[in-house]
């Protein structure tokens, strides 16, 4: 799939958990700049009996730069809009080379409340900081 079937992952932003003892805290992470992240993403259609065909995705990582691994070991390989081409192979071959940590200062970071632990809460409050920051 990386070879082949590479994709962008748009998005405002994201959730991130972080372990602290038995508790697990959200963070919400969104690009510094205000722009949406851009994620480099993989695909593939399955088949299968019970469901038919079935399309997924998922997001390519790398290991975390300095301030992110704060939070988790691991961030998404995000994607500047001049390297879009390249990864999506549209520029030729090269595309393993956009797979690096993301420099300090694209993304930053907040807590948000638990809430968002819940597959039931909705609305714009869940992006919210959080008082217990």
């Amino acid at each position: 799939a990386c070879r082949q079937r590479r994709c962008l992952i748009p998005a405002s932003g994201f959730f991130e958990w972080f372990r602290d003892g038995d508790t697990k805290l959200p963070w919400y992470v969104t690009r510094r700049d205000g722009d949406p992240l851009v994620m480099a993403g993989i695909w593939q259609d399955w088949t299968t009996p019970e469901e038919g065909a079935q399309a997924s995705c998922a997001i390519v990582t790398t290991k975390a730069n300095d301030s992110f691994a704060q939070i988790h070991h691991r961030m998404p390989v995000i994607l500047d809009h001049t390297q879009w081409g390249k990864w999506l192979g549209e520029e030729g071959h090269g595309a393993a080379t956009l797979m690096q940590v993301p420099a300090e200062g694209v993304v930053q970071t907040h807590r948000v409340g638990v809430a968002v632990n819940s597959n039931r809460a909705t609305g714009p409050e869940l992006i919210e900081p959080s008082e217990d920051e």
